[in-house]
């Protein structure tokens, strides 16, 4: 996945997230179950950033 879908995705997610907690309370297991859900875009989010530094940092020691 890239970055803009990856970014689509957790705006979309929050805005459930959001939707869900102000019907249902903080506390739902279906806002907890969003929140996962949530998470688990955001880390592959940070993933792929960290992969994509790692590369920058490689090219940049062995001048590639």
């Amino acid at each position: 996945m890239n970055f803009g879908v990856l970014e689509r995705k957790i705006d979309c997610r929050r805005k459930q997230l959001h939707r869900l907690a102000d019907e249902k309370g903080l506390a739902s297991m279906e806002v907890l179950e969003a929140s996962r859900r949530l998470d688990e875009v955001i880390v592959a989010y940070q993933r792929l950033l960290q992969k994509l530094e790692r590369k920058s940092c490689n090219k940049a020691a062995f001048g590639r």
